[in-house]
């Protein structure tokens, strides 16, 4: 890799609820919708968090559990607000929300209410702007501090094999 390319790139969002995570980003160009995404959690009370939104070729079968999730924002219907709550007071939620665009109402009222009556918090970022999203690809290291920055690292590379 170039060292231009090993560069962390840094993006100034607001901290709708802040705080200092990092980890794998999966990302999608297209808005997340998160009723479709997350439809077997509230039918089927499935134990995984396997996006299973046919439309989001780029999120489709992959599990959105603990990963920094790129977005340019949400759609869907208004039981997001419940969708989100659920998946966070299972365990199933992404680690940090990154939005290009200012968040909703509908995933704000589910994340803050996560917060306020779960105890449990999704680190979410808004306002990063489309160029986050134009830069930001899916398997990066994302770094998020508490003002709402946030840093791209260097792809997530394989563990270390020890030749066994």
């Amino acid at each position: 890799m170039t060292e231009e390319l090993m560069k962390p790139r840094v993006f100034k969002g607001r901290p709708v609820l802040a705080g200092t995570t990092e980890g794998r980003a999966e990302v999608s160009s297209i808005p997340f919708d998160t009723c479709t995404s997350y439809v077997d959690v509230l039918i089927s009370g499935a134990a995984s968090s396997c996006c299973r939104d046919r439309a989001n070729a780029e999120l489709f079968d992959h599990d959105l559990r603990d990963v920094i999730l790129c977005i340019p924002q949400t759609i869907g219907s208004t039981s997001g607000t419940t969708l989100w709550m659920t998946i966070i007071e299972r365990d199933l939620a992404p680690r940090a929300l990154c939005f290009a665009n200012p968040i909703d109402a509908t995933a704000a009222s589910g994340l803050m209410l996560s917060e306020h009556w779960l105890g449990k918090k999704l680190v979410t970022v808004d306002r990063l702007g489309q160029v986050f999203l134009d830069t930001v690809k899916t398997g990066d290291r994302v770094a998020i501090s508490d003002d709402g920055t946030v840093e791209i690292l260097a792809p997530d590379s394989p563990p270390p094999t020890d030749g066994i």
